[in-house]
């Protein structure tokens, strides 16, 4: 079997807010090379010693990084762009009838870095430009296949433990029949986290809910 890995790379462009605070970018793309990022470290003075020297002096020093990857998304693209790169070729092995391919979309980055914008859009209400990859790429399979039907569990990993982010189903996430007589004035108990568990087939996520779903 052959597993193939891209990476790709999404730019996230200045807030106002930290436009507004003398933020400058750090993370810089040109056009001439196409797979390759640039980052450039904060400068630090060379005279540590010395209170008087102050950042951006003749004595600051620069440090900049270059990464390379399969695809680099500039601050100016647009969730559009998100698909066609990434999503596009999801939706296309899924649904292939000659190869078809498993999919795994792996997001990382640091906080407030756009992971949830980017994966699933704004939150509340949204146009169709603002619409995240994971959608649109709900929206392929389906649009391509009538007789689809999707089964869909979500977790997350948090401090090395593992939550069902779909409770309702799920038992070891419900609150007990007969709560006492204080439970009322006390907050909902938190979620028991979940264990990985391996069998013959591979390994899963012991208790994980899911639900089916026949359209978009």
């Amino acid at each position: 079997m052959s597993v193939s890995f891209k990476s790709t790379i999404r730019i996230r462009p200045l807030k106002s807010t930290e436009i507004s605070q003398g933020e400058v970018p750090t993370v810089f793309h040109d056009a001439s090379a196409p797979h390759t990022v640039t980052v450039e470290a904060p400068a630090e003075t060379t005279k540590s010693s010395s209170r008087s020297s102050s950042i951006g002096g003749a004595n600051d020093v620069a440090t900049h990084h270059t990464f390379h990857y399969d695809k680099v998304l500039p601050p100016t693209s647009t969730q559009t762009d998100v698909f066609t790169s990434v999503g596009e070729p999801i939706v296309s092995g899924s649904i292939s009838s000659t190869n078809p391919t498993n999919s795994v979309l792996f997001s990382f980055g640091v906080s407030n870095s756009g992971k949830t914008y980017t994966l699933m859009g704004p939150s509340g209400e949204c146009d169709d430009e603002s619409r995240g990859l994971i959608p649109r790429v709900v929206d392929g399979l389906f649009s391509n296949n009538n007789d689809l039907e999707l089964t869909l569990s979500v977790l997350e990993v948090y401090n090395d433990l593992i939550y069902d982010l779909l409770p309702s189903t799920n038992p070891t996430t419900t609150t007990p029949s007969t709560p006492s007589r204080r439970s009322s004035s006390l907050p909902p108990p938190p979620p028991k986290s979940l264990k990985i568990h391996q069998d013959a087939g591979g390994f899963y996520v012991h208790n994980l809910s899911s639900q089916t779903f026949t359209s978009s």
